[in-house]
């Protein structure tokens, strides 16, 4: 009695595998058929489609055209499964020239769909576009200026010794006329460059255009930054005297203490004659006693950094020429 208790449970398990496999396979059967019967009806599905625009070589787009469209279209839910998984790049592209009239129309938008799709089956509902709006010029290309755009500082107690140099220092925007009228200059992307101690050499990329018919060339340029210590130096300058009167009058002192940094490159390079510091006697009202005139530095070299400057007033002094001659009795 215990052995057959034993066998049971065996052929019991054998019994209920096979039952779960017949089952499987009839639920399998079933799903293949149901498979088969939805998908031999007919589906609508919505399709994106990208647009390419073969431009003839001497045309330019002054606004880029639609980039993508979207269709509508019926058939076979096999077929539609089928373009779904294995379908190729959805892309149509059209011919631009002369001949297209600034559109491209509905039919042919419906062409170029029915061609793609190279099924009679499928049937086109509708398209997010009818017709495509061209705005063409004749290409041409301008030459302009780069400019530094952002922040290029060198650290405390250091200048540039010299300009920024621009690798190239222009480059070329190639597209419509209309666009590259709107251009006299091309910055660079934004730079936040501070605390320079040493020569910098850097590649930097330009701004992007925005227009995405406007093409730059090249879309990189080098920079190049030569960077020095700042020293101290002290000059005295000769006052010039503006708009003198008739009357026996001068100045004093003669000359001012100017103070400035400069780079350890220059040092040697700057003189006197750089500078230019005036007084202007028109300053002195009429009716009012003569007294002292301001002393303005009206020119210094543009590569240094002037600090301070002794005195800041002139006085203005009478000069007696000859004393009286005494009356003989």
């Amino acid at each position: 009695m215990a052995r057959s208790l034993k066998i049971l449970p065996d052929n019991f398990k054998i019994s209920l595998g096979a039952d779960r496999a017949i089952l499987l396979t009839c639920l399998g059967i079933a799903l293949i058929f149901w498979l088969f019967i939805k998908l031999s009806k007919s589906y609508a599905d919505d399709l994106t489609f990208n647009l390419e625009y073969q431009l003839k070589e001497d045309l330019a787009f002054v606004e880029m055209p639609p980039a993508k469209l979207i269709t509508n279209v019926e058939g076979r839910g096999w077929d539609l499964m089928y373009l779904s998984i294995f379908g190729r790049e959805r892309t149509l592209t059209f011919p631009v020239d002369a001949s297209n009239e600034n559109e491209i129309n509905r039919t042919e938008i419906l062409n170029t769909l029915g061609t793609w799709l190279d099924n009679p089956m499928f049937k086109i509902q509708s398209v997010s576009i009818d017709q495509i709006n061209l705005e063409l010029e004749k290409l041409s290309r301008k030459k302009v200026p780069v400019k530094i755009s952002g922040v290029l500082q060198t650290a405390p107690n250091y200048t540039r010794s010299g300009p920024v140099i621009i690798k190239p220092d222009s480059i070329q925007l190639i597209g419509a006329p209309s666009l590259l009228d709107q251009y006299d200059v091309w910055e660079t992307s934004n730079l936040e460059i501070t605390g320079l101690k040493n020569n910098l050499e850097k590649e930097v990329d330009l701004q992007l255009p925005v227009e995405s018919t406007l093409t730059i060339l090249p879309k990189k340029v080098q920079l190049e930054v030569q960077v020095e210590a700042l020293t101290e130096k002290r000059l005295f300058i000769p006052i010039v005297a503006l708009n003198p009167p008739k009357d026996s009058f001068t100045i004093f002192p003669k000359q001012v203490q100017l103070t400035f940094t400069v780079g350890v490159g220059q040092y040697q390079d700057i003189d006197k004659d750089m500078f230019e510091a005036v007084v202007d006697y028109n300053k002195i009202r009429s009716g009012e006693q003569v007294g002292g005139l301001p002393i303005n530095v009206t020119k210094t070299p543009a590569n240094i950094n002037l600090i301070n400057y002794t005195p800041k007033t002139a006085e203005v002094l009478v000069v007696l020429n000859s004393l009286p001659k005494k009356e003989s009795r």
